[in-house]
């Protein structure tokens, strides 16, 4: 006579329950892990931005010193100026420490630009990295193979003469954007295949696009041009390529173009005070937390 028999699946249970409790301390164990090491390296960084930008300042600040913002001819490239805010920026620089390690700056981390003879500028890095050989130690992450990090960061700075010619309010009867002319701009006069390349290579990166604020004239000939740079036309049509572009590839562009007063531009229609730059960084760092904390 047959006879129904019930098979006891307990211990079979018990060991599949023992494996995933395993695998789930594992998970557990290796997000922890990340997650104390990229707060240290998020540390690292913001110690070396701070780094970056007291040395960018001691270097700016070293072209008066050196005396080349008061000559006729001003700051020229390769000048003594250079090899004195180099100096400057590396021992203002090492004063700064970059979780634990004083911050080490060479003469290659420091580079110079000169938009006019009377507004050098300074821009300065400050990293560790492995190619440095002074990578930041993890902590927890070695226990998955990863045994080291690196930060880098840069700052520029530059000299603004306490007086300087203001930027053209009063502008000429022209039309002309470089070579091209009105009625209308074209996509392929915009490098947007670059920013498709760009976004492509950031890949699940969050990647905002802005269009910084520019000086808007209400002088003579404003009804022609914004300013000395754009034609109105020809930034019309860019503000108008940009935002379908935008639309159709899903990207984060933030059209800022108008959001600093003109009278916090200085010398030319995209330098800005102070008090406009400061303006605008707020902003920024706004639109950076709102996509930080979306899903």
């Amino acid at each position: 006579m047959a006879r129904l028999t019930r098979r006891n699946k307990q211990g079979d249970e018990r060991g599949v329950s023992l494996v995933l409790v395993a695998f789930s301390l594992v998970a557990m164990l290796a997000a922890a892990s990340l997650a104390i090491d990229l707060g240290l390296l998020y540390v690292g960084r913001s110690e070396a931005q701070r780094a970056a930008d007291a040395a960018a300042l001691a270097g700016a600040s070293a072209f008066v010193d050196s005396g080349c913002t008061s000559m006729t001819g001003g700051c020229v490239a390769g000048g003594t100026q250079e090899t004195l805010a180099r100096q400057e920026a590396e021992t203002v620089g090492a004063q700064d420490s970059v979780m634990g390690q004083a911050a080490n700056i060479e003469d290659g981390d420091i580079s110079f630009n000169y938009p006019t003879p009377m507004e050098p500028q300074v821009s300065v890095t400050v990293q560790r990295s492995a190619a440095r050989g002074n990578a930041i130690p993890m902590l927890f992450s070695r226990l998955f193979g990863v045994t080291l990090g690196g930060v880098a960061a840069t700052a520029t700075d530059r000299y603004i003469p306490a007086t300087y010619t203001p930027r053209m309010a009063d502008l000429p009867p022209d039309l002309s954007f470089h070579d091209l002319k009105p009625p209308h701009l074209q996509e392929s006069d915009l490098a947007l295949p670059i920013l498709r390349a760009g976004l492509k290579m950031a890949g699940s990166t969050p990647v905002l696009l802005f269009n910084e604020p520019m000086f808007i004239s209400q002088g003579k000939n404003s009804n022609l041009r914004y300013n000395f740079y754009y034609p109105r036309w020809a930034y019309d049509d860019f503000r108008q390529i940009m935002q379908a572009e935008s639309q159709r590839e899903g990207w984060n562009y933030q059209d800022d173009w108008d959001v600093v007063p003109a009278s916090e531009f200085t010398n030319s229609a995209v330098h800005m005070t102070p008090k406009g730059e400061a303006q605008f960084a707020k902003l920024v760092a706004q639109r950076i937390l709102t996509t930080a904390n979306q899903p």
